[in-house]
């Protein structure tokens, strides 16, 4: 696909207190693709769809 981006993030960062839990997250999105979040639990996936979420 080569349509612009719906979604674009870059070089975002979260911390919790003093501990870096997400670093340098780089994604993007195009209209009509699909993608997954996938991992164990507690591997950090709420993480960083609740800061997409706002």
């Amino acid at each position: 696909m080569s349509s612009s981006p719906i979604l674009f993030v870059r070089n975002v960062a979260r911390c919790f207190g003093g501990t870096v839990v997400l670093e340098d997250m780089n994604l993007m999105i195009e209209r009509g693709s699909i993608h997954a979040l996938v991992g164990e639990s507690g591997a950090g996936k709420s993480t960083p769809t609740k800061m997409l979420a706002g």
